[in-house]
């Protein structure tokens, strides 16, 4: 089986210095033996979440405050939060669909 970076070179084509099966340049002159280097597969992706935390619960403290201090906003909480639980459930099945799409395509 042929590894992936192994080079056909015995020689370095620029200087002639001998080099090894495995190597990628020449220690010598720093010719590069691999023309074709294979790109990543995956993207890195990081997310910084130090901040998140503390403007969640500023908007908790503030939703706390109005739920004590108004009646009214009680049942428009409910509301709201009703509203946003339905919508999160039809993102859900909508997401699932698309995954058992994608997986029955592929045969996974």
């Amino acid at each position: 089986m042929k590894k992936k970076f192994e080079s056909k070179h015995k020689k370095c084509p620029s200087c002639g210095a001998k080099i090894s099966k495995t190597a990628r340049i020449c220690p010598e002159c720093g010719q590069n033996f691999i023309f074709h280097v294979p790109e990543p597969k995956s993207w890195q992706f990081s997310l910084n979440t130090e901040n998140c935390c503390s403007i969640f619960l500023i908007l908790l403290i503030a939703i706390a405050l109005l739920y004590l201090i108004f009646p009214l906003f009680k049942t428009i909480f409910l509301i709201i939060g009703v509203a946003v639980v339905v919508i999160i459930l039809i993102i859900l099945v909508i997401f699932a669909k698309l995954v058992y799409r994608i997986k029955k395509m592929f045969n996974f």
